[in-house]
Parts: C-alpha cells; structure tokens; sequence
C-alpha cells in the first residue's frame, strides 16, 4: 500500500526537502526534489510500501530536512553567507554536508581535529586558522566572534576596532549565533551585516516533524508570485488568481544531484521565500478557466 511521508510541522515557517538519497533505494513513486521548500502538511515522497526496517531512513531523512531547514532560514533571517561547524553534522559527514548544500551552506569549520578529506563540492575550512577573540593574533586567518544569545552591534564594533583590525584588517569575520538569536534580533544583525562576513551556527536543531499517512490523489502546485501551493487532484498549470505558471511540487525520482547544483536551487527558492507560511489550499476552492 502506498504511503505518503509528509511534514508534519516546521519549528520555522517552513522548512526545505533533503536527504532524498537517503530513500533512493526504496524506489518512491515521487518526491520532492532537494532544496525546495516545503510547508506543514505537504508530502515530500510516495512510497509503493513501508517496512519497519526502513524506519531509520526516515530518520536520517529528517535530519537532512532539518540541517537543510536551519542552514536557509537563517541565510533569509541574516542575509549573510552561512556556515556550520563540522561536529554540529550527523555522520556520515558526506551525506549531511550535502544537506547544508540543500539549504545553501556556505562552508564548513572542521572543528573535530586531524586532517578531515571530504569531496563534498562546498569549502572545508580549518578551525586554526580561526580564532576566537582573547586568542586572536597576526597568524589567525579569521576571527570568530561569539555572540550565541546577545547581538550587540556596538559590542561587535569595539571588538573589532580594539582587537581584530589593527592586527590583521584582512580576517574574515564570523559570528558565532543561533537561529534563535538571529530570529530574536533582526534589526541588530542588520546592523551588523557591513561589519561580519558571515554566520556561524553553533547548534542545528531538529526542526522538522515528519508522518507516515496514506496518500491522497493528486499533487501540489505552487504559485510562487501569488505564495500559494493548490492541492489537486488534476494537473495544474496555470495559477487561478494570478494566471502565473505553477510548478509541480511531486516528481518523478531523479538521478542523484550534487551539492553545486542543489545549493543553487536552494539560493534560487531563497528569492521567493518570506518569512511566514504559504497559504496551501484545496484547487477545489477555486473555478479554474483554462488551468
């Protein structure tokens, strides 16, 4: 019997499809190609059956949708480059990091020690070429500032005047936060954003819930001009309110895409995003002319 995976709920207003590789294996019908965002509600793949043996891939499923989730939102919350420390990456780290590509990651900060080779498509950058402030000296390529639940631009701005810039005014800044920080204190990083370089996420969260249920006929059409995804029973291709062309959201499975690819869609999707939930509504609701 069929089965729809489907997310159950977002800790933000919506969250991003990855870790689809995971399920590869398992044949599904459609799916939700990585790095699409997805709101409460939607399916992200149709499997022909479920064994409880499969229950792990699910898991590792959520983890991507959740690494994916936290990497975009935050990109949208701080409108800077985003990066994640290595540790704060489920094992294995090739497939995990992939995820943060799904989602836009920047780059990664090994912080684990000894010598990491990962052929991941996105950079891998050493923690000792990075320095925290007290530690900071002519050497450190970058400085990290940490910033985890206060954001003090004025804070930031003597930090950096004081210890980093007459040492070495070339370090690449990061500030070290969490996406609840970053959610908290808009208008502070917005004050921040001509003085860092990027952001650093000390902690991804589980954001994503996600079910198994059966499925229903159809599929999922979004209008990203009107924010609106039509559930219908019948191809779509025109938007009702605003005649705009709408993108299926279930497809066929794909040949695997790598991290290039997948952190460009993401970036993609990012122009069209806001910071709230899309309306997903029944098409029945509306009468369709030429649709």
């Amino acid at each position: 019997m069929e089965r729809w995976i489907r997310l159950d709920g977002c800790a933000n207003p919506w969250c991003v499809a990855a870790g689809t590789w995971f399920i590869e294996d398992l044949s599904p019908d459609y799916v939700v190609e990585d790095g699409t965002p997805i709101f409460e509600g939607e399916p992200i793949a149709v499997l022909k059956e479920l064994m409880v043996e499969d229950y792990q891939r699910l898991y590792q499923l959520n983890m991507a949708i959740s690494i994916a989730s936290n990497v975009l939102y935050s990109r949208m919350l701080a409108k800077l480059p985003v990066y994640a420390p290595l540790s704060q990456l489920a094992f294995p780290w090739n497939d995990f990091i992939k995820a943060g590509a799904a989602g836009g990651l920047d780059g990664v900060l090994n912080d684990v020690g000894g010598e990491v080779k990962l052929d991941v498509g996105i950079p891998i950058m050493d923690l000792n070429g990075f320095k925290y402030l007290h530690e900071f000296n002519s050497s450190s390529k970058g400085a990290i500032i940490r910033m985890r639940d206060r954001l003090d631009a004025g804070d930031l701005r003597r930090a950096l005047m004081e210890f980093i810039y007459p040492v070495n005014p070339d370090a690449v800044i990061l500030l070290e936060t969490s996406i609840d920080a970053l959610r908290r204190h808009s208008k502070e990083v917005e004050s921040m954003r001509d003085s860092i370089d990027g952001v650093l996420l000390y902690s991804l969260p589980l954001t994503s819930r996600l079910v198994v249920s059966p499925p229903r006929r159809g599929n999922m059409y979004r209008c990203r001009s009107c924010y609106v995804d039509y559930e219908s029973e019948t191809p779509l291709k025109k938007c009702p309110k605003c005649q705009g062309r709408l993108v299926p959201l279930l497809r066929s499975q794909s040949s695997s895409t790598g991290p290039d690819k997948l952190r460009a869609r993401a970036l993609a999707n990012l122009k069209y995003l806001r910071n709230e939930a899309a309306q997903v509504v029944p098409a029945r609701w509306f009468t369709f002319k030429g649709a």
